[in-house]
């Protein structure tokens, strides 16, 4: 255990320690917290690798810290953190410095087995990090059926690559929702494979800088979702839509110019089936528009 972290697992330097947690069903809850100024004060600290199983049990991990590093930090090097529940997922992480959570050295796994959820919430005060920094190749965010939602609150919000809802092996198909609530949204070579309705809204009352352009550079469907839903209704930056899109169900855009530049179909049978609310223009350039209703 490092001396700086209130609670850490692992060695914080070169070896090969592996921590195995397993509660046979029951839950777990971590609270760590790091007061001290200088870097390598994380709030909880998981290094090299790291395997988490609470069968049926749920997980609750929060961590915060106002020095110079991470409120909850997965990994560290090339270690693998891996955490299969049955119950709800919550990890909470504030930082001042660093990145609210981070998995930003190799994918970290967080599976949820049953119809529970998984909400991580990373918040980062100063603009300088992340609020959830899972910017390593190979992320993994999956759930069979149970809502997945990622809140980044930071200026530089949500950095993500991976796989969010199913991957095809450790979770066959997905129905969840997925929820990405953030003023500032990369997903590089990611992929959603759900089913369910797709949310992409900010923290604050409306998108940082230049708005939001869907899909986000590097993401792709591997199926069609049953609904998608981009801004709120108190958004006012711009939102483009400059790939074509297919949705199984109904498309609601809010934003202040909301440009299409690209295909969009709608499949719903039942109430809207696509739905534009603008505070200023709605341009279409080249591009279709088609609904069921």
């Amino acid at each position: 255990m490092c001396s700086s972290d209130l609670i850490s697992f692992g060695t914080n330097s070169s070896g090969s320690t592996v921590t195995t947690i397993n509660t046979g069903g029951g839950n777990l809850t971590l609270i760590g917290a790091s007061t001290k100024p200088t870097a390598y004060n994380d709030g909880v600290l998981f290094t090299r690798v790291t395997n988490i199983k609470t069968g049926l049990g749920s997980v609750n991990i929060t961590g915060s810290t106002s020095g110079d590093w991470n409120g909850v930090e997965l990994n560290q090097s090339t270690s693998l953190f891996t955490l299969t529940a049955g119950g709800n997922i919550n990890i909470t992480g504030t930082a001042v410095a660093g990145d609210g959570i981070k998995s930003g050295f190799s994918g970290a796994s967080i599976i949820q087995t049953g119809t529970g959820s998984i909400t991580l919430t990373g918040t980062q005060s100063t603009g300088s990090g992340y609020g959830l920094n899972f910017t390593a190749a190979g992320q993994k965010i999956l759930a069979p059926s149970g809502a997945i939602t990622l809140v980044g609150i930071s200026p530089r919000g949500i950095g993500f690559q991976g796989t969010l809802g199913a991957d095809g092996s450790s979770i066959t198909s997905s129905t969840s929702n997925i929820t990405l609530t953030s003023d500032s949204v990369s997903l590089t070579s990611s992929t959603i494979r759900a089913t369910g309705a797709v949310t992409v809204q900010p923290y604050s009352n409306s998108f940082a800088g230049g708005g939001l352009t869907w899909p986000v550079s590097g993401l792709t469907y591997a199926v069609s979702p049953s609904a998608l839903i981009l801004g709120k209704p108190s958004n006012t930056a711009d939102i483009t839509v400059n790939s074509n899109q297919s949705i199984a169900g109904p498309v609601t855009v809010y934003g202040g110019n909301i440009n299409i530049g690209a295909s969009l179909t709608s499949t719903a049978t039942t109430g809207n089936g696509i739905a534009f609310y603008a505070t200023k223009k709605i341009g279409r350039a080249h591009a279709e528009l088609q609904s069921r209703q």
